[in-house]
């Protein structure tokens, strides 16, 4: 799995392993709608949102 974060644009490519890349952009005027949560690594308990990284 890996991660393509692009600033400037606000979103981040997520490439997996024998599945077409998904994108998921950061939505920063609207805090209040949810957003889907990036995929992680199995085993590790992180939680995170493209608006959370961006956020930051």
């Amino acid at each position: 799995m890996g991660w393509l974060i692009d600033p400037d644009d606000k979103s981040i490519f997520v490439f997996q392993t024998q599945q077409t890349p998904r994108v998921y952009k950061a939505d920063l005027s609207n805090n209040e709608t949810p957003q889907e949560t990036l995929p992680i690594l199995d085993k590790i308990e992180l939680y995170l949102t493209a608006n959370k990284i961006f956020s930051w």
